[in-house]
């Protein structure tokens, strides 16, 4: 749930470090988010109607381009994102596709120590290579939610702070009034 012309992010994944290095060699770690993305941005026009702003991302850790870092390897980061902006009537709904991925994989099979035999290593062993390919389809039903004042307020959680302050302000102010 999101105010109107507030950004709201919806995202399942996990984050990976990216280590750069500058010119002086003193190394800087950043993460970055792999996984699915959506944010939102939707504005209520005049007539009812929501603009919104779509931005849904795929992204997954590339193996097959990683590159050696250290004693290891850093994977890349492989993705498929869509911007584009709507407007559309309360409650409906808009299909997004086209955020295809593609994985390759090759798998060898083999006998311990009779696979590894030059030439007559092969009869030992096997490879199977697999294909797959998806497509995340993003479907989206915006709704205007009109609240009374007293909802309002609760969704406004620094107006309830400042409530409360307010409050117990007063409240202290009554009781010293009180005790003179």
């Amino acid at each position: 749930m999101t105010k109107s012309g507030e950004e709201a992010k919806f995202i399942v994944g996990g984050e990976i470090p990216i280590v750069t290095t500058d010119a002086e060699g003193k190394q800087t770690v950043t993460w970055r988010q792999y996984g699915v993305k959506l944010t939102i941005n939707p504005q209520v026009t005049r007539n009812g109607k929501l603009d919104t702003a779509l931005h849904p991302q795929v992204s997954r850790l590339d193996w097959a381009n990683a590159v050696d870092y250290g004693n290891g390897q850093l994977p890349a980061i492989k993705s498929s994102e869509v911007n584009t902006k709507v407007v559309i009537p309360d409650g409906a709904t808009v299909a997004i596709g086209g955020l295809i991925q593609s994985y390759k994989s090759e798998t060898i099979k083999k006998i311990p120590v009779l696979g590894e035999i030059p030439i007559l290593g092969s009869l030992f062993k096997s490879k199977a290579y697999q294909e797959r390919r998806s497509e995340l389809l993003v479907l989206v039903t915006p709704r205007i939610i009109k609240l009374d004042q007293g909802a309002k307020d609760l969704m406004d959680v620094d107006n309830v702070f400042k409530k409360k302050k307010k409050l117990e302000f007063n409240l202290k102010s009554r009781n010293k009034g009180t005790n003179k």
